[in-house]
């Protein structure tokens, strides 16, 4: 599985991540800080401390607020082929 070389923060919680196979993109915690879990994260301080987790390799706040780095870029490689097809999951 590809390496997060980097987890970044931009505003509305998004994070932008890139691997070393090259994928890169964003994904959004908005709906993720709705959950009790991740919660904390609405502080936008401790939004903004994100890390790589050098041990494990995943999006990392704080022992108990990860997120997995493989479960990230299978999103992002779908958010890819759904541009490259064409497929918009809102479209009714």
């Amino acid at each position: 599985m590809p390496k997060l070389v980097s987890a970044s923060a931009k505003e509305n919680y998004i994070l932008e991540l890139i691997y070393d196979d090259g994928l890169t993109g964003e994904y959004s915690c908005a709906d993720l800080i709705e959950k009790e879990e991740f919660a904390k994260l609405k502080d936008v301080s401790i939004f903004n401390s994100v890390t790589v987790n050098p041990v494990t390799n995943d999006v990392f706040w704080d022992k108990n607020t990860t997120l997995c780095h493989n479960a990230l870029h299978k999103y992002l490689e779908l958010q890819r082929l759904m541009k490259v097809f064409k497929i918009d999951v809102d479209e009714e």
